[in-house]
């Protein structure tokens, strides 16, 4: 056996590793009893228009990635979509949606493109998201006035947060010399090291490069 086939064999084996350990955790939190319990009460005849409802709209959904990615990387919603079904079980077991950074490292490492770009085509994606739940949330008020004070003022900060994204990157796509004033601007004030510019300044390109899927009027029309 060779070095090469050690090490892979070596990465199998950590990942079985800290799988079983994140299940065990996972597994050590539950109720055991109360699920079986629920799971009992389950109704079979919906398990299987449930399960064809997640995976289309997931299917959807990594549609619209492919669209965001299209500046990156262009390629179908069937190569795509194992990796989209990959980042959602990574986000169901691990804490504060790695699962979404896990996305960007696989199509990264398969597709051999940028990981910081694709993560910003990520970020996009999330900010549509929180604006479509804001659409809905603002629908749902219409008919039922929230009364809750800290309801509203969640309400009020989660739409003020979600539309400053949405304009900073449309500013920096429509004015793209201007993010470059000020990445340049940024660079002279805090005297970054050469070799440290050179770095930054890949990461700031890569950047722009996973914001241009919003350039397009019919891009974004599609997107929404």
């Amino acid at each position: 056996m060779n070095d090469k086939q050690l090490r892979k064999y070596l990465r199998i084996f950590i990942g079985l590793l800290v799988s079983v350990g994140f299940l065990a955790l996972i597994f050590s939190m539950i109720p055991i009893d109360e699920v079986w319990e629920s799971m009992r009460g389950i109704s079979l005849i919906w398990l299987i228009p449930a399960i064809i409802t997640y995976f289309v709209g997931v299917w959807v959904r990594t549609t619209r990635w492919c669209l965001l990615m299209r500046p990156v990387k262009k390629s179908t919603t069937r190569r795509f979509f194992p990796i989209y079904v990959i980042s959602y079980m990574a986000n169901n077991i691990l804490p504060m949606r790695i699962g979404d950074l896990y996305r960007a490292y696989i199509v990264g490492k398969k597709e051999n493109v940028s990981k910081s770009a694709s993560l910003v085509t990520i970020g996009v994606e999330r900010i549509f998201d929180g604006l479509t739940m804001l659409m809905l949330l603002f629908a749902a008020i219409m008919f039922y006035p929230i009364e809750n004070d800290k309801v509203r003022q969640t309400v009020f900060i989660g739409s003020i947060l979600f539309l400053t994204a949405i304009v900073i990157c449309y500013v920096i796509v429509l004015k793209r010399s201007w993010a470059e004033w000020v990445f340049n601007t940024l660079v002279k004030v805090t005297r970054i090291p050469e070799k440290l510019h050179v770095r930054l300044k890949e990461l700031f390109d890569n950047f722009l490069q996973g914001l241009d899927s919003l350039r397009g009027f019919k891009e974004i029309l599609a997107v929404v």
